[in-house]
This record gives structure tokens, C-alpha cells and sequence, in this order.
């Protein structure tokens, strides 16, 4: 069970290491594992954020942008990443209040993505209601967060953050490089997709990735679809058949020992992109600080206790750390950790 404290327990705790620290036993450190957004909540209006077309105010707790003139405005935040590392993006509000479409851009590795958008005329790109979610592996050391809205609408956008979730089981997924693939008739991996055409069905199968019987394994990828259809399979189980152009995600449970690929129909015309398996349910980590083994975790005020029910999990590779909280973290969670220094 957690043990609730309160704030000035918390500075107490800070006076108890550094008496510790006098006495020679190991330094301990405090250390925030926050969300990667500054003001992700916009607590502080817009601090954090840089205006880069101006039209976005601050408005009861939430921001407003709108679109007038041809212009497109902005906001944006440039985040600290790991390349290779997997992200997701969570948006709790992006409401098209009028006009035609506001969405949420990343830049990165050279290259500037759509990845959340709500449009009044087509389907929804990774949106629930009003609730936008998108996973990512970054690109580069940094990424570009950026809010924007478009020919005349007005949205409304809040809760924003970013945090590291588990490895991404599928190497080259971005299709950076024709490598980590095996192809089938018809397919082919160039400038960033893997296409296909028709003519035969085949597959194009990761070289990286076999599933393990009875684990549960998450997928999402992002698809371009011309005619025909595709699915997708892991050690026999099968997602569902896709015939729309579209960001997708299922969760799958290996009943066999086997690979994972993707599987176009003899009449499928089309591409695959962003392509991110991890195990489980995409769970959010917390990566520790290198030089710290974990002491003790507090979360929003409670003290947790690792391994109880609603705590967490320390997991390492052998050389580094990471959290892995069983209630995912939140724009808003407050995570802080004592680290003793190795």
C-alpha cells in the first residue's frame, strides 16, 4: 500500500540526506522523472511554449488558437529524446471548435510528421473523441513538438505530454534503410515506407522480431492504402483485416512461437510507415539518471513501495535504470525519486 506524505515530509526527507551526506554514507540526490512537456497542463499560460505564428492565447486553463488570413499559427517546444527510443504523445483535449482542421506535428531526424489531427471532413488521425494519442520512436536527440491549427478553424488544445514507453521490438520500423526486412513479391523499402504492388499477395516480414507464446505485444503503424487490403500477424495471432488508409493499433497475443509481418492482398496497393512493437500495453518507463540506483520512489505526495499492487518496477539492461509505474503517468504526475549516487 502507499503511504501518503505531504510536501514538507518530502523537504524533511531532503534534510535527513543531507545529514546523511555529512556523516560519509552515499549521497543521496532528489530527482524529478517528469513528463518531457514543460507546462504540458498550461498552469502557467504559455510559458515553456514559443509562439511561432502568432494567433494561440491563453483562455481558462487551456489554449486557443486561431486561424485567419491564410496564416497558420503555432506553438511549439523543443523536447530532449533518445534516438531509437520509443514515445508516446498524449493530448487529453484537441477540439476542433470551427473551420477545417487542427493537428499536432513532430519534427525530427530531418523530417516533420503529422501525427494527431482532427479534421471536419475525414477520419480523425489518432484521436478518441476529442483525445489525441500517438506513438513515436525518435529520430534524433531532440524532438519538435508542435500545436497548430489551420485555414480558419479555432481549436482548443490541453494536457499535452510525452514520455518514454518500453523498447520498440522492431528494428528499423521507420524504414530508414532497405535492411531488418525480408520482402516479399512485390514489395520494396525506399524513401522512408515500405510499399507494395499488386499483382501477388505477399509479406514483408521483420527479421528482428519472433513472438513468444502467450505474451501480449502492442502494435501500432501507420498505413496508405490505394486498393486492396492488409493485416498484420505475430506468432499466429492476426489483427484485424485494414482496408482504409489510417494510424492503427491492436494488441496481440502470441498463441505460437513465430514472426511478425505484415501481409498485403494480391490487390494491395500501398505503404507502411512508423511501424512500433513493444510488450504488453505500451506501459510509460521513467529513465533514472545514469550514476543512481533508486532509494525511494514518491508519486503525487505517496511514498510507494515497489512491487506493490499500484507502485512500481525497477527494471534494468545490465548498465541503465528505468521506472516502470503501474498507473501510467499523466500530463500532471509528479514523480520523484531519491537516488543514492553509485
Amino acid at each position: 500500500m502507499t503511504v501518503k506524505i505531504s510536501k514538507p515530509a518530502i523537504n524533511l526527507r531532503e534534510e535527513l540526506a543531507s545529514l546523511r551526506n555529512q556523516g560519509g554514507l552515499p549521497k543521496e540526490d532528489k530527482l524529478y522523472l517528469d513528463d518531457l512537456v514543460t507546462n504540458g497542463d498550461f498552469s502557467n499560460g504559455l510559458t515553456g511554449w514559443t509562439s511561432q505564428v502568432s494567433g494561440f492565447v491563453y483562455s481558462n486553463g487551456e489554449v486557443v488558437g486561431t486561424s485567419a488570413n491564410g496564416l497558420y499559427p503555432q506553438i511549439r517546444q523543443t523536447l530532449k529524446t533518445t534516438l531509437g527510443k520509443t514515445y508516446r504523445l498524449n493530448i487529453g483535449k484537441v477540439q476542433l471548435n470551427s473551420g477545417f482542421w487542427i493537428r499536432v506535428r513532430l519534427a525530427h531526424g530531418g523530417t516533420t510528421d503529422t501525427v494527431i489531427q482532427n479534421n471536419s471532413s475525414t477520419p480523425d488521425q489518432n484521436m478518441s473523441g476529442d483525445e489525441g494519442t500517438a506513438f513515436f520512436t525518435a529520430r534524433d536527440s531532440e524532438v519538435i513538438l508542435i500545436l497548430e491549427v489551420r485555414d480558419g478553424a479555432v481549436g482548443t488544445f490541453d494536457n499535452v505530454s510525452v514520455q518514454e514507453v518500453g523498447e520498440n521490438l522492431v528494428t528499423n520500423g521507420t524504414f530508414d534503410t532497405d535492411s531488418f526486412w525480408t520482402k516479399g513479391t512485390g514489395w520494396t523499402i525506399s524513401g522512408g515506407t515500405a510499399s507494395k504492388t499488386a499483382g501477388t499477395g505477399s509479406s514483408i516480414t521483420s527479421t528482428s522480431l519472433s513472438g513468444t507464446v502467450g505474451k501480449t505485444y502492442t502494435l501500432t503503424f501507420d498505413l496508405t492504402l490505394s486498393a486492396g487490403v492488409l493485416n498484420a500477424t505475430l506468432g499466429a495471432a492476426v489483427t484485424p483485416v485494414y482496408n482504409s488508409s489510417g494510424s492503427y493499433t491492436a494488441v496481440l497475443t502470441s498463441t505460437t512461437t513465430g514472426s511478425f509481418n505484415f501481409y498485403g492482398s494480391s490487390d494491395f496497393v500501398g505503404s507502411i510507415d512508423n511501424v512500433i512493437v513493444t510488450e504488453g500495453n505500451h506501459n510509460i518507463i521513467q529513465s533514472i539518471p545514469y550514476g543512481y540506483d533508486v532509494k525511494d520512489v514518491y508519486i503525487d505526495g505517496d511514498l510507494a513501495r515497489e512491487g506493490e499492487a499500484y507502485d512500481y518496477e525497477v527494471q534494468t539492461d545490465g548498465i541503465n535504470q528505468w521506472l516502470k509505474p503501474t498507473v501510467e503517468p499523466t500530463a500532471t504526475t509528479e514523480t520523484v525519486v531519491i537516488g543514492v549516487r553509485k
